[in-house]
């Protein structure tokens, strides 16, 4: 029986335009502190950022570039840059550190399995990471979340927030069950040979 394909970060697979558009995310995390006390310079970095990550996806998709590689930089890249806006956001705007909590639930989780599921994807032993569309509300809940906690909108992002928080943990364990069922396929294939 064949090995399944690689999936592993593969570095050829983000050297294209959809990677640059990707990539060009990191400047602007290093940006954002120094202007997370000025709203309106703080929103016009996070809309940039924001299009730059609707972006590179579509970029993907017209080049014929789309690869796992690409995915994972897209999301390691988000998550960098929604880290360092958050925690700017906290000693800038004086956002409490409990929105963070909610707003990195899935995150959160995810790090906890990391040791169980990083190994496999090392090997290449990963699946097709499919979007999913509770993933998507999530990500346009925090989304929300930033510029009403940018605006100062607080009267938005306090309810807002614990939304984020279950949508996180939600699909995080959706996350975590396709992962176990894609390992447990792995496994049983292995044993039949």
């Amino acid at each position: 029986m064949p090995r399944p394909a690689a999936h592993g970060f593969q570095i050829a697979d983000v050297l294209n335009l959809a990677g640059l558009v990707t990539v060009a995310r990191l400047p602007l995390a290093v940006a954002f502190p120094l202007v997370a006390a000025d709203p309106q310079a703080a929103l016009l970095l996070y809309t940039v950022a924001s299009l730059s990550d609707c972006a590179d996806g579509i970029v993907a998709r017209a080049t014929g570039t789309c690869s796992p590689s690409g995915a994972t930089l897209d999301g390691v890249v988000d998550k960098i840059f929604h880290v360092n806006a958050a925690w700017a956001l906290v000693l800038h705007r004086d956002i409490p550190v409990w929105w963070l909590l909610c707003w990195f639930s899935r995150e959160l989780v995810q790090a906890l399995a990391l040791p169980w599921v990083f190994p496999a994807w090392l090997r290449g032993q990963t699946g097709d990471w499919q979007a999913s569309v509770l993933g998507k509300l999530l990500t346009w809940v925090v989304i929300i979340c930033f510029f009403a906690a940018i605006l100062d909108l607080r009267w938005l992002a306090t309810p807002l927030t614990p939304v984020a928080g279950a949508l996180g943990l939600a699909s995080a364990a959706l996350d975590l069950r396709r992962e176990r069922r894609r390992s447990a396929c792995l496994e049983g294939g292995s044993r039949a040979r």
